[in-house]
């Protein structure tokens, strides 16, 4: 068995983003931050927050350097992320 099939995290993320993508997330601790980010966008959106919450990881994010906040969790920078995703739950958008 791969890790994908057996951590959590990893079954929900692969739902959300695909097989390809998760893979960039190589540890179980940045699968578990990308479910965190994740998590607190959407809980913050009242009836779409899981698909603004999809957009948000893979898009663009100018707090992170234009990059998408799944790319900074698999370079490492997942606590850049998580103050990100909390700015995006408050609603301080940065656009």
């Amino acid at each position: 068995m791969t890790a994908l099939t057996v951590d959590p995290n990893a079954r929900f993320l692969t739902t959300q983003f695909g097989p390809r993508l998760v893979g960039l997330l190589n540890s179980p601790g940045k699968r578990a931050l990308a479910v965190e980010a994740f998590d607190l966008v959407a809980s913050s959106y009242w009836r779409k927050g899981d698909d603004v919450a999809r957009n948000w990881m893979i898009g663009m994010c100018p707090p992170l350097g234009d990059r998408s906040p799944l790319d900074a969790i698999a370079a490492g920078d997942g606590d850049e992320v998580l103050v990100a995703a909390r700015a995006e739950a408050r609603g301080d958008h940065a656009n």
